[in-house]
This record gives structure tokens, sequence and C-alpha cells, in this order.
């Protein structure tokens, strides 16, 4: 059993230059294609992904606040006054920090910032970490963490539908269709068919939180904060989940001292128990 609080929409807003295994036959942009079917949909959508250079995106980024959802930026290739503006206009959240998403870069001559760095030092900018080791490695969830703490950054799985099954050479598919994307597992990670870029993460949040904690010596409260309360606090869900106190949701993960889940509880039922 699980429990489902809502849909990100990672894309179809998002740069052609940063999308990494997004096909791009299937982007948009705000001002040429509009974004009626997510206001239409908002008590399903709680948060979308988008690149902030985008032609109309200050006018999406407003509308979508003003109708409750959460704008995070990513998959972008944004000058800094695209940042400003989308920060201006609501955005208060990037999605999977240092992955396909503008960096230090140099224009026209002039060393500029990207929204990464926006990001790590701007407090009203929350962030998604994928620390599965890969897309971040140890050392720069430790430099994450370190700038942000453990309430401006919340780990993400980015899991594909590879995660949790075992070894095979078997293709997996991202998206449906004809024109999705075809994913492969290797050491660990999803990569696209011809491995020229990540696909997604293969790793459950219990197996980041125990990275965290034994690989990048992050205190194991603020890990488990990262995977809990800072990402429903992201969404505004943090009155109802994400963490131990009365009247909220009993939805439990139990971990051993190795950090292994010995048991599962939703809405107060166990739903998984060991049998070690």
């Amino acid at each position: 059993r699980c429990r489902y609080v809502g849909v990100h929409v990672e894309g179809p807003y998002i740069s052609p230059a940063a999308r990494g295994a997004h096909p791009e036959d299937v982007l948009l942009t705000p001002a040429k294609d509009g974004w009626d079917w997510i206001t239409e949909n908002r008590d399903v959508i709680r948060e979308v992904t988008v690149a902030p250079e985008l032609d109309g995106m200050p006018e999406m980024i407003r509308s979508l606040v003003k109708a409750g959802v959460t704008v995070s930026g990513g998959h972008d290739a944004a000058e800094p006054e695209d940042i400003e503006a989308a920060a201006a206009a609501g955005m208060t959240h990037c999605t999977h920090i240092y992955c396909a998403m503008s960096t230090l870069h140099k224009t026209n001559g002039h060393r500029r910032h990207g929204l990464c760095e926006y990001a790590m030092t701007q407090k009203t900018i929350t962030a998604e970490m994928i620390a599965d080791g890969h897309h971040v490695p140890p050392l720069l969830a430790q430099m994450i963490y370190h700038a942000k703490g453990a309430d401006g950054v919340c780990v993400v799985s980015d899991a594909v539908a590879a995660a949790g099954l075992p070894p095979s050479e078997e293709l997996y598919l991202l998206g449906t269709g004809e024109g999705c994307t075809r994913v492969r597992v290797e050491d660990g990670v999803a990569m696209v068919e011809d491995r020229s870029c990540y696909a997604g993460s293969v790793q459950a949040l219990d197996q980041m939180v125990r990275g965290l904690v034994q690989t990048c010596g992050i205190p194991l409260c603020d890990a488990v904060r990262m995977a809990s309360l800072t990402a429903a606090e992201v969404v505004g869900l943090q009155e109802s989940c994400g963490s131990l106190e009365a009247g909220k949701r009993a939805d439990l993960c139990v971990l051993d001292q190795n950090l292994n889940v010995r048991k599962t509880v939703v809405a107060g039922q166990t739903v998984y128990e060991s049998e070690e």
C-alpha cells in the first residue's frame, strides 16, 4: 500500500538544451502553448518544474502560484535575469539541484551564475537532491547540505520503473507511446539507451538516507528530515504529514540500527514487516 499526495509535473515547460531524458518533440512554451491544463487539474498537481527563461514564464508562474501549485525551476539554460524574474513571480523551489540545471558560465566574456548558485545562496528557494551517489556524488551532497541546511533541501528518489528490481539487461521505458525514452540500468543508475545522460534513479529513499548518513557523514536526524518534513513543507503538506506529531497521518517507516527498513506503517496499519 502507498498514499499518493499529488503529482509533480517535471516538464514539458523545460529547455531543449537541458531536457535530459525528456523527448524534445513534446516540449512546450508558455507564451505559445498556454498552461490551462495545469490549472484545470490543480486539485491533483502540486508541483511543476519550469525553465525560467522560456517566453511567457513569469505570467505562467504567477498563474500557477495563484492556483496553489508549487513552482520549481529546473531543466533550464537561464541567465540571472530570468532566474530573478521567476523568483519574483513566485518560484520557490528547484528540481534536483546540479542535474540538468544552469550553473556558472560565461556570457559575452562575463562570468554569470545559474540556477544552481542562486538556489544554493537564497533562503527563499528550497532544493531537491537526488542523493543516490551518482546524480550527486558524496562530496557535492555534503556541500549542498552545508549550504542549505536540512530545512532547505529535500531528498527525492527521482525513481524510474526499474527501481527496486534485480539487475537485468532489459531496457525499460520512460514514459508511454512510440516516442518514449528507452532506459538501461548500469552500476546502480538509470541512463538513456546511448548512455549520453542519466535517466532517473533506481534507489528508494531509505537507501538514500543510509548513504547520506554512512557515506556523507550527515547526522541521522537531518537526513531523515530532508526525506520527510522538508519534502512535505515544499508542497505545503507539513500540517498533515512529514513528522511524528499528534493529529498527523500515521505513515511511518521503522529502521534498524543499520538503517535498513524493518516495518512500514500506512494510516496506522502495518503493511510491511521484515521477517528477519
